[in-house]
């Protein structure tokens, strides 16, 4: 089944948070998984603003939560209303159960938390595009 599965390299990834370091950060450990186009925004706003003029073509997204103009949450809750496949991170330190709930009640795919490891962060990407079909 792994020879129908298409490479990384083919994923289109949507990375969001207002934290540059950590755009910086997730760029290159999609990029150690051998991720090519990766697109980076500094928040809500400039994420929606993507994926709407992209008309949605992205494989991936990984959000941060807490961001100025639109939250995290509030984009997976946009993205999900013309999107219900699409793989969606969320990136955050909101560590508390109701938060954790409110972002699995709105779709999200995956949660990974602040801080975390690049070993660590590469590991729950690669399980999640493998169930998105990547190898």
């Amino acid at each position: 089944m792994s020879s129908t599965k298409k490479p990384l390299s083919e994923m289109d990834v949507l990375v969001v948070d207002d934290e540059a370091d950590i755009c910086t950060m997730v760029k290159y450990a999609l990029q150690s998984l051998g991720v090519h186009k990766v697109h980076i925004a500094g928040n809500g706003r400039d994420a929606w603003n993507i994926y709407y003029e992209s008309k949605g073509r992205f494989d991936m997204i990984v959000s941060d939560w807490i961001m100025p103009e639109i939250s995290g949450l509030d984009f997976l809750k946009r993205v999900r209303e013309r999107n219900q496949s699409v793989p969606f991170v969320m990136l955050t330190s909101k560590g508390e159960r109701d938060d954790v709930a409110a972002a699995a009640q709105n779709g999200v795919t995956g949660y990974i938390g602040k801080p975390f490891t690049l070993q660590g962060f590469q590991k729950h990407i690669r399980k999640i595009a493998g169930t998105a079909g990547y190898a």
